[in-house]
């Protein structure tokens, strides 16, 4: 999200309008939607301290933040964390479920959520406990999901339909999010963290073949 100039401390119209978030390992990225007559969203983000522990550095962001404290109308935050995995999404209600990602978090500070992505998958992100904690104290109507849920949800709407794969990239200032396609829905999703373009062509194109489509039949989207 691009910075902008000024943070203003309050909004009119507050509850009528709709603030996301972004919460990353260094930032929080915020866009208040826009209101009737309004041209386009506020966006911003707020580098997070490095030094601190990670919830301390996210409440001392928010808090030097007043806007992001207004009574929105609605709160939605997406969770770009450096450990997730996609799994089937009917093993997310299977006997056991709880346990087994509980083992494959291996820290009892890490805290497992389940976004639901397609019929197919669901993502699990892993969270620093107090964190999440903070997050669901502070913002405590928002729906929380893992990115790659969001990102699914949105390409997956917008997509055309048809036989060739669809590979939707999403740049960004840590690295590129990609998400494959195929007819029946999500293939495939990945986060690296780059900052050089040969790599991020590997990525792609290694992606596209590895969920099974021919980068002659493959139509590949940069945002």
């Amino acid at each position: 999200m691009a910075q902008t100039t000024t943070i203003p401390e309050t909004i009119d119209n507050a509850g009528t309008r709709r603030l996301s978030l972004l919460v990353t390992p260094t930032a929080l990225g915020a866009m208040v939607h826009h209101g009737p007559g309004e041209a386009a969203a506020l966006t911003f983000s707020v580098p997070l301290d490095g030094t601190l522990p990670p919830a301390r550095a996210l409440e001392a962001a928010v808090y030097a933040t007043p806007l992001l404290l207004q009574p929105f109308g609605k709160t939605d935050i997406a969770l770009r964390m450096p450990r997730w995995m996609l799994v089937p999404a009917a093993e997310t209600d299977a006997a056991g479920f709880e346990d087994a990602i509980s083992d494959i978090a291996g820290d009892d500070d890490m805290v497992p959520v389940v976004t639901p992505v397609d019929e197919g998958y669901s993502q699990v992100t892993f969270v620093d406990r107090q964190t999440l904690a903070f997050l669901r104290r502070t913002f405590d109507t928002a729906t929380l999901r893992g990115h790659i849920g969001v990102l699914a949800r949105w390409f997956g709407s917008h997509r055309s339909r048809g036989n060739t794969g669809k590979v939707y990239v999403n740049l960004h200032g840590e690295g590129l999010d990609i998400l494959v396609f195929d007819s029946m829905g999500l293939a495939a999703a990945k986060s690296a963290d780059t900052a050089e373009d040969s790599d991020a062509v590997y990525y792609i194109l290694a992606m596209a073949r590895a969920a099974g489509n021919d980068s002659g039949n493959t139509d590949i989207f940069i945002g």
